[in-house]
């Protein structure tokens, strides 16, 4: 099973505090920056037959949340069929108690047009959850679990999971696509998700998943530079730093690009040449920035959010392609969505 990058900083406490700086390897987020947000993480790969699909999921924060309403997911999608329709879900959803406190997550399962499967279990005090689906040889389950300490190291224990549903479903010969994200978001609520992993070929080998891996890397430092441009006041200084660590993620990577595809050693449907002359635009586009900064040109520097924004688009295009998707545009590409 491929453990996805990202290593958890502390486990969060029902306390629900808000640390005043996220460390620097922080996880991937979904938050709203306006009212009822939403927002999902899609992998542009297919899968076929069995899999153990999960992620972590957690929040730090009651501030924008509703109780019965704010909700995270990891959802599997099917062709519509007779076995069990588009497809299925688990969900972790914020739920507080008759004073307005904080009482857990509630976990529930859902297939098709939201109708609820199995049966919910209330994790009482828990602000962090593991989710998991996993697609036997004769049934489709879903499962859940609070977050054990020392996930995902190989100390961790294997056990503790709780049946949210079960449906005798065998193997369909149809792909799959796997899909996480978050609903019902009022402003400022932010749920965390990392430790995806899967046991199915979908992403691709080895090779594409850690360059893959750092790209997604590379996405949160230019997140974390695009917000300091546009904040009140700008952080000039930490917009630089986080791009500075961006690119040097992006050189590397290119560089590894570039040993594979000359020892012929990238998957048949991994984009590896257009993936490497799109990498070349997104390195221009951020030694741009990098330099506006360096100069002290930033005069007013919530105009270098579209430029920014730009770099971002332009590495998950190179993702994209790393996966399989032949693209240029970053358009065709569900990353994180949030509501118009």
């Amino acid at each position: 099973m491929k453990i996805y990058k990202g290593q958890l900083q502390q486990s969060l406490s029902t306390k629900l505090s808000i640390p005043k700086k996220a460390p620097k390897d922080k996880r991937v987020t979904i938050g709203a920056f306006q009212n009822f947000g939403s927002g999902e993480v899609r992998v542009p790969r297919e899968g076929e037959g069995s899999f153990d699909v999960r992620l972590s999921v957690a929040i730090n924060s009651a501030a924008g949340m509703l109780s019965e309403e704010s909700r995270a997911h990891l959802k599997m999608r099917r062709p519509l069929s007779q076995f069990g329709g588009e497809f299925t879900s688990v969900t972790a959803t914020y739920m507080e108690d008759g004073q307005g406190g904080f009482l857990g997550l509630r976990l529930q399962a859902f297939e098709q047009d939201n109708v609820a499967i199995g049966e919910a279990q209330l994790f009482e005090g828990t602000a962090e959850v593991d989710l998991r689906i996993q697609q036997t040889q004769t049934q489709l389950i879903t499962m859940a679990r609070p977050s054990p300490a020392g996930w995902p190291s190989a100390d961790a224990p294997a056990t503790g999971w709780t049946i949210i549903s079960s449906q005798d479903i065998p193997v369909p010969n149809r792909p799959f696509t796997l899909a996480f994200g978050a609903q019902g978001l009022m402003k400022k609520a932010t749920f965390f998700f990392d430790f995806f992993s899967f046991g199915a070929a979908l992403l691709g080998p080895e090779l594409e998943l850690g360059l893959f891996h750092d790209l997604a890397g590379a996405v949160l430092d230019l997140g974390q530079a695009r917000d300091a441009l546009i904040a009140e006041p700008a952080d000039l200084d930490l917009a630089e730093d986080e791009l500075n660590d961006a690119r040097d993620t992006l050189v590397a990577a290119q560089s590894d690009l570039q040993k594979a595809m000359g020892a012929d050693n990238l998957d048949e449907t991994t984009q590896g040449k257009l993936a490497a002359k799109l990498f070349k635009r997104t390195l221009k586009g951020a030694g741009r920035l990098i330099k506006t900064l360096e100069k002290g040109k930033a005069k007013k520097p919530a105009k270098l959010m579209k430029p920014a924004q730009r770099v971002i688009d332009d590495t998950l295009v190179v993702m994209a392609n790393l996966a399989g998707m032949k693209t240029t545009n970053a358009r065709q590409i569900t990353f994180v969505t949030p509501n118009p």
